[in-house]
């Protein structure tokens, strides 16, 4: 399978995390699942931090500090360690 794009992206963590990420929205629990989407996007793609931004309607440095976040609940969570391998498998990565 190709490299998937981010709305693939987002669509499979929409679908895992159960709620819609590109919504305008302060929920803790709405940013935990974009950040993890942003990282996933830069990961998975070739798209720049504004690229990605332009996906999600945010600006690029939204997208800069989500992406640490994630990096940082990558390391203190191990949920969402679990949640990006299953999102990784969902979208045919390893």
């Amino acid at each position: 399978m190709a490299h998937p794009t981010c709305r693939h992206i987002i669509d499979a963590v929409e679908q895992l995390y159960g709620t819609k990420i590109v919504e305008q929205s302060r929920c803790p629990y709405r940013n935990r699942a974009r950040f993890v989407a942003y990282y996933l996007c830069r990961q998975l793609t070739l798209m720049s931090y504004p690229g990605i931004a332009n996906v999600f309607k945010r600006d690029h440095t939204s997208v800069l500090h989500g992406v640490r976040r994630a990096e940082e609940m990558l390391e203190r969570e191990p949920i969402h360690t679990l949640a990006v391998s299953e999102l990784r498998a969902m979208l045919g990565e390893n």
